[in-house]
């Protein structure tokens, strides 16, 4: 048992950095999410009219559903999600600032 779990911890590889791979599926699903959320603001604003989604008098912005897609990335250890969530994060910290849900009146 002993000799199987040392045998097993020198098999693993421990990167100190990641891959140029996991860098660039990263990156381009962070442009994704950056983008689609400024895709999203836009048709939402522009052309449906409505901005939000409102459930009881709370306003859930969009840089919450990027806080589920991370949480989801984190989960499936998936990259792209992580990433797409970054981007959306981003992008609502950059044109509205950083809200997730606020009261509305």
């Amino acid at each position: 048992m002993v000799e199987r779990l040392i045998h097993k911890q020198k098999d693993s590889v421990v990167r100190s950095h990641p891959s140029p791979l996991f860098m660039f599926k990263f990156l381009l699903s962070f442009v994704f999410g950056f983008f689609v959320a400024w895709l999203y603001e836009f048709l939402a604003i522009d052309v449906i009219g409505k901005d939000s989604f409102i459930i009881n008098g709370y306003r859930l912005h969009h840089s919450l559903y990027g806080v589920f897609s991370c949480l989801m990335g984190f989960l499936n250890k998936k990259v792209f999600w992580i990433g797409f969530g970054a981007g959306v994060i981003t992008q609502h910290i950059v044109t509205d600032g950083l809200r997730f849900v606020s009261k509305e009146i």
